[in-house]
């Protein structure tokens, strides 16, 4: 399997144009979002980082499919 750096450099740049819209759009929403982060325990944000890490490896396999 050969790696597609110019693939990894648009994905990487299409997740940080996604975050910079988010921080755009609703900035005093989004500091609110991470202060309410802060103040959860470390076992729930692992949780969450889990399920979102196995949702972005689902998302990879089935882009991976439909090519």
């Amino acid at each position: 399997m050969d790696f597609n750096f110019s693939l990894f450099l648009m994905a990487f740049g299409l997740a940080c144009c996604i975050e910079a819209m988010l921080w755009l759009v609703s900035p005093s929403g989004m500091r609110d979002i991470v202060l309410k982060l802060a103040e959860l325990p470390a076992e729930r944000l692992r949780t969450c980082g889990f399920l979102l890490l196995a949702f972005g490896l689902a998302a990879c396999a089935a882009g991976r499919a439909l090519m």
